[in-house]
């Protein structure tokens, strides 16, 4: 549910979960002319069910549609899951030594999985921390991709690993 909307971006709740997001990365919904008119006799049977992840409802909105979602300007959307931190996809090895971070990362992509991304606290300090965990997440099967966090994230503090669908 969109619960405000600026001119950076719309602030989202889902369950307990608020996110604000930046205009780019919003994707737009498209509904077939059958489901608008459903809309305006009231029913909803297409809304997503409490509990679905974002993932599932983009899925099931295209697949209903016909249409694969489109970012707003016509380009097609991203075949990665949309993504937001929260505690069960985050794992924070500030402190740590590089092997035991490596292990505690390898441990956690097969909790996150469902969450399209983990997200790497490892901090700025000297590198190693950072290195020997993107070392780790590259060589991982079920990692398609690596990046570092946005300066409101993390930076360079921090690294997602986006998972493969």
């Amino acid at each position: 549910t969109v619960d405000a909307t600026g001119k950076q971006g719309p602030t989202v709740l889902s369950g307990g979960l608020r996110v604000r997001a930046k205009w780019r990365d919003c994707v737009e919904i498209i509904r077939t002319a059958a489901q608008d008119a459903a809309l305006l006799k009231g029913d909803t049977s297409w809304s997503p069910s409490p509990g679905s992840s974002p993932a599932s409802i983009i899925a099931r909105l295209a697949a209903s549609s016909g249409k694969r979602p489109r970012i707003a300007g016509g380009q097609s959307a991203v075949t990665s899951r949309p993504t937001a931190q929260v505690a069960a996809n985050t794992v924070d090895v500030r402190g740590q030594f590089a092997e035991s971070a490596v292990d505690a990362v390898e441990t956690q992509i097969s909790k996150a999985n469902q969450y399209g991304a983990i997200y790497v606290i490892h901090g700025h300090g000297t590198g190693r921390l950072r290195e020997a965990c993107r070392e780790a997440l590259a060589a991982h099967p079920f990692v398609s991709r690596i990046a570092d966090a946005p300066d409101s994230q993390g930076g360079r503090g921090c690294t997602i690993a986006y998972l493969k669908d």
